[in-house]
């Protein structure tokens, strides 16, 4: 099992292009945006449905404009606690205030499926949502070293590329 789990790994890493001693990172976090996307994903689409049920589609402008002013807010105090804790430290508080908001949810889902509630819950997902993706990034970007120059970044080339890191930019000739 140890030989062929090795050879494994390496054709992996040479298909992502990323080095040997990258590639348990990566697949590690991988993992970690697999199931967080899914669980978030989950209870973002179960929230939509709720309130469309409830709401119907004539809330969603009302919807989308509560979202645009409650994710700046949001997000400005995201940076702070990144400032303040560190992108690793804010990114463990992130998870975890996502996991606990989740229980006053369902109890106000237990207690009554209203408007208010379907709504006052699907803005509280869709912030928690757009907050986690947005330091999730912020934490691959800094855990992989992305934002490093060329030379100087650890990180596979197609997440580089992805992120518009990977190189300097092409020159055209002058005409």
């Amino acid at each position: 099992m140890g030989p062929a789990r090795d050879r494994l790994l390496v054709a992996l890493g040479h298909v992502l292009h990323v080095r040997r001693s990258e590639l348990e990172r990566t697949l590690r976090m991988t993992g970690l945006a697999v199931v967080l996307g899914c669980a978030m994903y989950t209870a973002f689409n179960g929230t939509q449905a709720i309130f469309l049920d409830r709401a119907g589609p004539p809330a969603y402008p009302l919807f989308f404009v509560v979202l645009a002013l409650s994710v700046w807010p949001a997000i400005a105090l995201q940076s702070f606690a990144i400032r303040q804790l560190g992108v690793a430290r804010a990114f463990r508080y992130t998870l975890l205030l996502n996991a606990v908001i989740a229980v006053p949810l369902f109890v106000a889902y237990r207690l009554g499926e209203s408007y208010r509630v379907s709504f006052v819950a699907y803005v509280v997902y869709s912030v928690a949502f757009e907050i986690v993706m947005l330091q999730f990034w912020t934490f691959v970007s800094q855990y992989f070293n992305i934002r490093g120059g060329p030379g100087r970044s650890r990180s596979d080339p197609a997440l580089g590329r992805l992120a518009g890191t990977a190189g300097p930019p092409a020159r055209r000739p002058a005409a």
